[in-house]
């Protein structure tokens, strides 16, 4: 096992020997160096991290992030409100959305599918939303669109056992079209109004009051339909966003 070792190295060895010694000449001495060839883009950083390479600089990054809701509610008190009380309501739906669908007569495939009408019509109905939010005032947004929602709400709260599942559907997407939306029209308006150097923190404060409503929401929301039945998750969505509406 050695020797067939070191006959594979040998051949290696002769064969480097031979290659140093042409490269070498016949005179011995070893042949010049070739010229290094710059590197096309430059590896070094910029002197100053905060450059970026167009020549513009970044904003400073915040040293320190602190969850300040008291000052929040000064500056933002509408955003502030907003976003607990969509947590409240779309918590709730989101959570019993498909046991509604079966306590209404849908199959199972069908009731999970309200989850996705909700989504849907969030996604297709944020951009034009945000963008009216942009030439008007977001307040009075908030509370048209939290308005719709209650009437909405109080449509659906009408609708009887046994209803096909396309219209059901079609309710679903046209309450999420407008409920859902709130939150980001919320953090928006906060936005608009907070300091610059305060923007990260105020949207991860916004996002911990959406939580916590939506966190207690579905408690009373689920023994309201214990009572009510059904229809009561959406007289509970409609208290929900008339009282969002009439605080905005």
């Amino acid at each position: 096992m050695d020797w067939r070792r070191s006959a594979g190295r040998q051949p290696r060895a002769d064969l480097g020997g031979l290659y140093g010694h042409h490269q070498a000449g016949a005179d011995g001495r070893p042949p010049p160096a070739r010229p290094r060839r710059r590197p096309a883009l430059p590896t070094a950083a910029p002197a100053d991290p905060a450059v970026g390479s167009a020549g513009r600089r970044h904003p400073a990054l915040p040293t320190a992030v602190s969850l300040d809701l008291r000052g929040l509610f000064r500056l933002a008190p509408s955003a502030l409100v907003g976003c607990f009380a969509v947590g409240v309501v779309t918590g709730t739906m989101i959570a019993f959305a498909p046991l509604y669908g079966l306590r209404i007569g849908l199959s199972e495939p069908a009731a999970a599918a309200l989850l996705v009408a909700l989504q849907g019509g969030s996604l297709l109905a944020l951009w034009p939303l945000g963008a009216l939010s942009d030439r008007r005032d977001r307040r009075v947004v908030i509370a048209a669109v939290a308005a719709t929602g209650a009437v909405l709400s109080a449509r659906l709260a009408l609708l009887p056992a046994g209803s096909p599942a396309w219209l059901v559907w079609t309710g679903f997407a046209l309450w999420g079209s407008q409920v859902l939306c709130i939150y980001a029209l919320c953090v928006a308006h906060a936005c608009d109004v907070v300091p610059p150097g305060r923007i990260v923190p105020t949207v991860s404060g916004l996002l911990v009051v959406w939580a916590a409503g939506a966190m207690v929401g579905p408690v009373p929301g689920a023994l309201l339909m214990d009572r009510v039945g059904p229809s009561g998750l959406f007289v509970y969505a409609a208290a929900g966003c008339a009282a969002l509406a009439a605080s905005s």
